[in-house]
């Protein structure tokens, strides 16, 4: 199998990664194996789409490879749904709690996580910004190495970054104990455009990996759960899911295209990873920010229900948050190639 092939259905791993996300907020009630599995491993969702964004990059920066030319392609994709989103959320926020300048300053340009924590909305842009900057070096080592054993070596030295941060409490261990998951993205990114075939032998060994981890995962879940936040347990076993799962969820992608019964699902799941970041916005505001008061007043309805009854209004708020960000892309388009002719003729 060409690992090239495997990058094909990218969208449709962001929209079971969003899927995931989504469920995992939820926590759906029930005793079901499959409930249970999915509540375990459904914060997994933002792994998908960190190790997406690390090959991504990879391709990016190997096709231009000026880092600032890289970053403002960053910014174009990022910042107009970003911004028609912060900014309604900062005007709503100021009225139940006013916000400091630091903290108004850091969640306009996504530093939030840095500069203005707890008054901050979501860690997610604050780790994109920072795997954003350091991807060019991380970009270098990859490339640099040409072993199994090297590149072990570095995705150990990354997990130890996160070693000064435990039990601090501190929210920055979200963004940095998923570095190894952004780095081995990019190194899947090298082996892609190297048009690496995966052979059979390695494609059972991803599937080993993938079970060992999610055994894993499982055992510390259940057994080590007050450790998961303070020591960063709950997202270094996905170093050893997320490719594995990658590749699975392109083969089960690829069938699921080539089935009439079931093309409309893969449609449907490619459709939420293509807006992926616009929905995820929608979703995590009402998660942590409207779910917590609505749930207690209308505890006579079963939680999964009202979860079910939400999902036309993130449907409906992604797609005027997709809007908005359009209209906002053209208008700054215009606006600079208007100032750019001025500039010209004068």
């Amino acid at each position: 199998m060409k690992l090239a092939k495997v990058f094909e259905h990218r969208n449709f791993w962001l929209g079971c990664g969003m899927f995931l996300i989504m469920w995992g907020h939820a926590s759906p009630e029930g005793n079901s194996w499959l409930v249970q599995f999915f509540n375990c491993f459904g914060y997994g969702g933002v792994d998908v789409f960190i190790f997406a964004s690390g090959a991504g990059c990879y391709y990016s920066l190997s096709r231009d490879p000026d880092i600032l030319r890289f970053l403002k392609r960053r910014l174009i994709r990022l910042a107009p749904a970003y911004v028609c989103f912060i900014i309604p959320w900062m005007l709503w926020r100021n009225i139940a709690v006013p916000l400091s300048p630091e903290s108004v300053l850091g969640n306009l340009f996504g530093l939030q996580f840095f500069v203005s924590y707890p008054e901050s909305f979501n860690w997610y842009l604050s780790g994109l910004i920072l795997y954003y900057v350091l991807t060019p070096y991380l970009k270098q080592v990859t490339d640099s190495h040409r072993t199994f054993w090297q590149e072990a070596a570095v995705l150990f030295l990354l997990v130890l970054v996160c070693v000064p941060f435990w039990r601090s409490g501190d929210q920055i261990m979200v963004i940095l104990a998923r570095l190894p998951v952004y780095y081995l993205g990019l190194m899947y990114g090298k082996m892609a455009k190297q048009d690496y075939v995966l052979t059979k032998k390695e494609c059972l060994l991803h599937l080993l990996v993938l079970v060992t981890g999610w055994l894993l995962m499982n055992s510390i879940y259940y057994r080590l759960y007050n450790y998961l936040w303070s020591h960063g347990l709950y997202w270094y076993p996905f170093v050893l899911i997320i490719p594995g799962s990658c590749l699975f969820l392109s083969t089960v992608g690829s069938l699921m295209h080539k089935t009439p019964l079931l093309r409309w699902l893969y449609r449907l799941l490619e459709l939420m990873g293509i807006y992926s970041f616009e929905l995820y916005l929608v979703h995590s505001f009402l998660y942590a920010y409207l779910m917590p008061d609505i749930i207690p007043q209308f505890s006579h309805i079963p939680v999964n229900y009202l979860w079910l009854m939400t999902l036309p209004v993130v449907a409906l708020g992604t797609f005027l948050l997709n809007r908005a960000a359009a209209f906002l892309s053209y208008v700054v388009r215009k606006s600079t190639a208007r100032f750019s002719s001025k500039v010209l003729q004068k």
